[in-house]
């Protein structure tokens, strides 16, 4: 699925009712001015992604104060299995003054996530103008989630542009906010621009 011209998400899953599934899809060229997802936006869904390659794909902010999540894939309060996929050279990008740039690959607002065997790499989160940067990579807020055999590589927040200085960057590989119940367990950080991983929450980590 190619959303290149199209100035929009790839694919929006909204109030899904019943366990839904993609399965070896690559989904590119997404560029969507929204609250989540650049690539795919999940809200309020169950979904079983598998084999699928989300690659390429912005997120633009939408207006002044406020956050935007999840250059690649942006989720909230949804039930997401995702197994063997790849979230590749996504970004997120603050467009707008004092707007707040989050998960470059995956942004997760809520709900409960649970990844087995994957890639998040060259990812993005960039932001100027008085924006706090948090997880280049994976960004976690809330919920309960696992992620086991998840290799987070090469991502990162970063400034871009002229302006007053950032305020925040956090968490180039992944960034879990607190009241957030995560479980990594033998993941792999390596070559994110300088925090692996940055957390304000209680993690169970064997990575």
């Amino acid at each position: 699925l190619d959303a290149t011209g199209a100035n929009d998400q790839v694919l929006t899953i909204a109030g899904l009712p019943v366990d839904g599934r993609l399965a070896g899809v690559r989904l590119t060229g997404g560029n969507a001015t929204a609250t989540y997802g650049g690539g795919i936006g999940i809200w309020q869904s169950t979904i079983a992604l598998e084999a699928c390659a989300v690659v390429a794909n912005r997120l633009n902010s939408i207006g002044s104060a406020g956050a935007q999540y999840g250059g690649g894939i942006g989720s909230c309060l949804a039930a997401v299995t995702m197994v063997d996929c790849a979230v590749v050279s996504n970004q997120v990008v603050q467009t707008a003054w004092d707007q707040n740039v989050i998960g470059g690959g995956i942004g997760i607002r809520e709900g409960r996530w649970r990844t087995l065997r994957g890639v998040i790499a060259g990812n993005v989160a960039n932001g100027s103008l008085r924006s706090w940067n948090y997880g280049g990579g994976l960004y976690v807020e809330g919920g309960t989630h696992q992620f086991h055999n998840l290799l987070l590589y090469s991502n990162r927040c970063t400034k871009v542009g002229g302006g007053q200085p950032i305020a925040k960057y956090d968490g180039d590989g992944a960034y879990v906010l607190s009241t957030t119940d995560v479980t990594f367990r033998n993941c792999t950080l390596v070559d994110n621009a300088a925090q692996g991983l940055s957390s304000r929450s209680n993690i169970l980590a064997n990575s």
